[in-house]
């Protein structure tokens, strides 16, 4: 009887084990690729504000149109990033909160 009980404890002990280290695996391969996403994002960001710039600088335009371009272009990068920092801070947060819903023993 003894023997039984000790082996149902070790069971139960090691597969709670195997499922937290595959929740962590999961949250390591999230964060992979979300900053694999975020890095595509922003190289793709980089190539479109490039192609632009070529084609305004191929056009006559007064300083006011020219300041207010290069103002776009600072915005559309800041919202990017703003952006990003808002999903890498939720990932963060949902991360948090398995842990905490699920404490080690």
């Amino acid at each position: 009887m003894r023997r039984v009980l000790i082996l149902v404890t070790m069971a139960v002990v090691l597969t709670s084990a195997q499922e937290r280290l595959k929740a962590f695996h999961v949250a390591k391969q999230e964060k992979h690729e979300l900053k694999k996403r975020h890095k595509e994002e922003k190289r793709i960001l980089k190539r479109r504000q490039r192609a632009m710039k070529s084609v305004m600088n191929q056009h006559e335009q007064s300083s006011d149109e020219s300041e207010r371009f290069k103002h776009d272009l600072k915005m559309q990068r800041q919202l990017l990033r703003k952006d990003q920092k808002d999903e890498t801070q939720n990932l963060k947060k949902r991360d948090t909160f398995v842990r905490q819903s699920h404490p080690s023993s």
